[in-house]
């Protein structure tokens, strides 16, 4: 068993993805795995994508140099550019792409069964129903909050930094739980989440406001 995380141009994704048609993003697979066996050299993870036009790569994550027994926890991770090559038509339902992860040595492939995010949902942005944010890209479920802003009264200027605000929040927030510095069960304090929720997001290039 497994724990997969998947992030796209940095940012942890959790449901529908949104991409611009032949935009070379970067998606960092990372895989918490359980143990690893001792014959298996390499992690192998590739996505079954639907399509040809979607140009997801096979990532190879290699056995840890630490790693001397088979039941050490381990976590490995690996950066590869991939892209939608097209469009696609109006209200095109997402592909979806389950992630397989196979363990391989010289004469033996174990396949591992993964969880947390077992699968990809990406669509192409579509101008019927996607409403653009400037330079913002940002996952499905949150442009369909934003838009429930518009038509409120609110200058679209201001609209737009906020929305590049919570949207820099919302990836900080993904980024802590996905590197488990605050899990339940131990003594943490408000002040410490908090200074390094402001670290992540000083670094944040969507933060509007120096």
């Amino acid at each position: 068993m497994g724990v997969c995380l998947i992030e796209v141009d940095g940012t942890p994704v959790s449901q529908l993805v949104l991409l611009e048609p032949d935009h070379l993003y970067d998606l960092r697979v990372t895989i918490h795995a359980l143990e690893w066996p001792e014959w298996a050299e390499t992690l192998e993870v590739a996505f079954n994508a639907p399509t040809r036009a979607l140009d997801l790569p096979i990532l190879t994550l290699r056995r840890p140099v630490d790693v001397t027994a088979p039941a050490t926890p381990v976590v490995v991770s690996d950066l590869r550019p991939f892209r939608l090559t097209g469009t696609q038509s109006s209200f095109a339902e997402p592909l979806v792409c389950d992630v397989m992860a196979e363990f391989r040595g010289s004469d033996e492939r174990q396949a591992l069964r993964v969880a947390g995010m077992p699968r990809l949902r990406l669509r192409a942005v579509d101008p019927a129903r996607d409403i653009s944010y400037g330079d913002l890209h940002t996952e499905g479920e949150l442009i369909v909050f934003f838009d429930q802003l518009r038509g409120q009264g609110v200058p679209d200027d201001e609209v737009k930094v906020f929305c590049r605000f919570f949207a820099a929040l919302n990836a900080a927030a993904k980024q802590l739980y996905a590197d488990r510095q605050f899990r339940g069960g131990g003594p943490m304090r408000e002040s410490q989440f908090q200074r390094a929720l402001e670290e992540i997001l000083r670094a944040d290039p969507r933060r509007p406001c120096p």
